[in-house]
């Protein structure tokens, strides 16, 4: 679903007016229509009027090939493509365009999403050759109401959006395929959504209702797009596309987000209940990149505080972080060779109001200085599915369900069978190495830091290698949670007995500790040179 509306909705706004143009408004028109043609949709005309230097069409519909999947269906009332006088084309949408999407989910009703976009005083100014040229776009407002049809019986979200002086620039390069570079920026998007309280489990309707809104500032949206020669379908055949060379990138940056939402209805058990909250941060980023090397995708934000209100809650829940990254790179393309992947992720100065902490550490007990966790991993899987591919979504849900159905005992088995090359084809993802490049926490007075290798490439589930940490405060926070009850004093001394299994005191230091796990051949575990499995 979501692959669906990007697709459709990125190229209706982003390049919706002449992605293709020439310098003649027949030529702007017959470019726009095979480059939707060429990556699986069809246009089709209602009215066409072309006076030669003015072409005027109406009831446009850009539309989904027959598909047993998902629907699309755009509707624009009417564009007019005008010579300017000076060799560019003027290109305008009239009337709010409509776009229809439905696609099917999972043990559940097919997922209807309707969407009206209105575009009052939009202008794009098309210049160049037409084999490189550039459009000039200004928005000065868009708005777009969404309606994601209904969620439960009788409950329905609709979702008001609103961008204002939406400007840009996108360039367009004929080589064997296209090169197409956009670039963009808003000064604000502002977001309203409602709903109502959807009835209780046994039927019994519920008065209630949430709302809610949030804005961004200062968005600067740029990227670039290469399609190969011939035609590509973008929603049917994405494998085809990157296997053939399809390569897309994006970054989106932002100023200030602020949000917020408010609650009034009834608890699960029936009795009326308040709720609100609000989250604000500061500038973020987000970079994304797809082609046959893989998906890569990263982001980052500053400062976020977030408070939450519930009428039930003698004291609001808030929270604080200084800031927040997060990367991940996964192959998509099935091989029979190893190919890399990549998980990170960051939080540093994390925080936690002091009624928050008080339910569990009245007397202060444990230091309350700003948390922080780190974890960097990376190594090589073996892909034995194309991610893109429609079935690969239902396989993963067939070996969901197996595994619930059947137990960790399947999943064993799997694993197991897999070492030896008999079932791995059952298996889309197969882990070869994996690096912990860093894994580090400091929390509670507690630090910790990992690192080590391991090669899975004989049986995942015996992997073989060597992790290494280092950790301080541990020994401490035994005796705090021992004061605090959360430990009894007579489970303390196993607790301890078995810390010393793992981990030796450094310099003497029990309150300084280091382990060295290592993986051996057959399944065998060591820890400090001892032998614990």
């Amino acid at each position: 679903m979501f692959r669906t509306l990007a697709t459709s909705t990125i190229a209706l706004i982003a390049g919706a007016a002449p992605l293709f143009a020439e310098v003649t408004p027949s030529q702007v028109w017959e470019n726009l229509t095979d480059y939707y043609n060429r990556i699986g949709y069809e246009v089709v005309v209602g009215q066409e009027n072309d006076g030669g230097d003015t072409l005027t069409l109406g009831d446009v519909v850009i539309k989904s090939p027959e598909n047993e999947d998902y629907t699309t269906n755009i509707l624009i009332p009417k564009v007019t493509l005008q010579q300017t006088g000076d060799a560019n084309v003027r290109t305008v949408f009239d009337g709010d365009i409509t776009a229809d999407f439905t696609s099917p989910m999972p043990d559940a009703d097919d997922m209807e999403v309707s969407m009206v976009i209105a575009m009052p005083g939009n202008e794009m100014i098309s210049s160049g050759t037409p084999e490189d040229l550039r459009h000039d776009f200004t928005y000065p407002t868009m708005t777009l109401s969404v309606n994601f049809g209904e969620l439960s019986e009788g409950v329905e979200m609709p979702l008001n959006i609103s961008l204002t002086d939406l400007a840009g620039t996108q360039t367009t390069k004929l080589t064997e395929g296209t090169e197409s570079v956009y670039d963009m920026t808003a000064a604000k998007l502002t977001a309203e959504f409602a709903a109502d309280q959807p009835p209780s489990e046994d039927g019994t309707p519920q008065d209630g209702r949430i709302e809610g809104s949030f804005e961004v500032t200062d968005m600067v949206m740029k990227g670039s797009m290469i399609t190969p020669a011939g035609e590509v379908d973008l929603t049917n055949d994405m494998t085809a596309a990157l296997t053939a060379g399809l390569f897309t990138d994006g970054t989106f940056s932002s100023g200030p987000i602020a949000g917020s939402f408010h609650f009034s209805g009834q608890n699960p058990e029936g009795q009326p209940e308040e709720a609100s909250g609000s989250f604000s941060a500061e500038n973020s980023e987000l970079v994304m990149e797809l082609s046959e090397k893989g998906f890569s995708y990263s982001g980052n934000s500053g400062r976020t505080e977030a408070e939450v209100n519930v009428s039930s809650l003698p004291f609001p829940i808030t929270y604080a972080a200084d800031s927040a990254s997060g990367a991940m790179a996964i192959p998509v393309l099935q091989s029979d060779t190893p190919q890399p992947f990549k998980f990170a992720y960051e939080l540093a100065g994390l925080t936690l109001s002091d009624e928050i902490w008080d339910l569990f550490d009245a007397d202060q007990q444990l230091p309350r200085d700003p948390a922080s966790l780190a974890i960097d991993l990376d190594g090589d899987l073996l892909v034995n599915d194309n991610l893109f591919d429609p079935d690969f979504g239902q396989t993963l849900t067939e070996q969901a369900d197996g595994e619930q159905a059947d137990g960790d005992d399947a999943t064993g088995d799997a694993l197991a069978d897999g070492a030896d090359g008999t079932d791995v084809q059952d298996m889309p993802f197969v882990p070869q190495t994996l690096r912990i490049a860093k894994l580090a926490l400091d929390a509670v007075g507690v630090t910790a830091d990992v690192t080590g290798e391991l090669d899975l490439s004989q049986n995942p589930q015996e992997p073989v290698g060597t992790i290494e940490g280092n950790f301080t405060g541990v020994s401490g926070l035994i005796d705090k949670l021992i004061a605090m009850g959360a430990i009894p004093q007579e489970q303390a001394m196993g607790i301890r007995m078995m810390l010393a299994m793992f981990a030796k005191p450094v310099n003497d230091d029990p309150d300084n500790l280091r382990t060295e796990l290592e993986f051996r051949e057959g399944g065998s575990i060591f820890a400090n040179g001892q032998q614990v499995k």
